[in-house]
């Protein structure tokens, strides 16, 4: 995660809501996640989880087929027309260095949008896995470390932004189906606490 300067809820949603509608005809779905997603008062930055789409194009001298993310071009356009821009994240070696980097991979773009922080989380629409990254995006940080510590005493394991039970993949579209699958009631965003899944895992099986 981020960590921009606080401000209140209710200055950072709009300014969240209006990136979200900026992506979302590139996307197949896009959702707040974060400290909004769970109506903290202060906020210190936003986190999307979206589900890119993606056209197919014909390439090269025999025009196989490649598909071509329609949600990273439209980030691209985005930089360029200055509307976004990307932000460096101080990535902390083994060895105790540090060094800011550009993350604009396809699993995550680190960006900045109106002067907020913002951290994009992007699931491949080829992957059922939404539930698994949104649920984890969605935090707060120490419910989601519980909640995958725990998960890997009855057999199943998130790798990889993933969730295997006793070695088989599990697809989780959406957060319900990934709480249930690791033994977990639905809890809405803002309930979500390490002391819920302590509590709400230990008779699982």
């Amino acid at each position: 995660m981020s960590s921009g300067d606080p401000i209140p809820y209710a200055e950072a949603l709009p300014v969240a809501e209006q990136l979200r509608d900026l992506l979302a005809p590139d996307c197949e779905r896009v959702v707040i996640a974060g400290s909004l997603r769970r109506r903290k008062a202060l906020v210190s930055d936003i986190e999307l989880v979206a589900e890119a789409r993606y056209r197919e194009e014909a390439s090269g001298l025999w025009g196989d087929a490649v598909r071509v993310d329609v949600l990273a071009e439209r980030v691209d356009v985005l930089r360029e027309s200055g509307v976004l821009s990307a932000r460096p994240v101080m990535l902390h070696r083994a060895d105790g260095s540090e060094e800011l980097q550009t993350r604009d991979g396809p699993a995550y773009k680190a960006l900045t949008f109106r002067g907020l922080p913002v951290d994009l989380f992007v699931v491949d629409p080829s992957r059922s896995d939404f539930g698994v990254i949104l649920t984890i995006r969605t935090g707060p940080a120490d419910f989601s470390r519980e909640l995958v510590t725990r998960c890997r005493a009855w057999g199943r394991r998130v790798q990889g932004g993933r969730l295997y039970a006793h070695g088989q993949y599990v697809p989780c579209p959406d957060e319900r189906t990934f709480l249930a699958a690791v033994g977990m009631p639905w809890l809405e965003p803002e309930e979500r606490a390490p002391e819920r899944v302590k509590l709400m895992m230990a008779g699982s099986p």
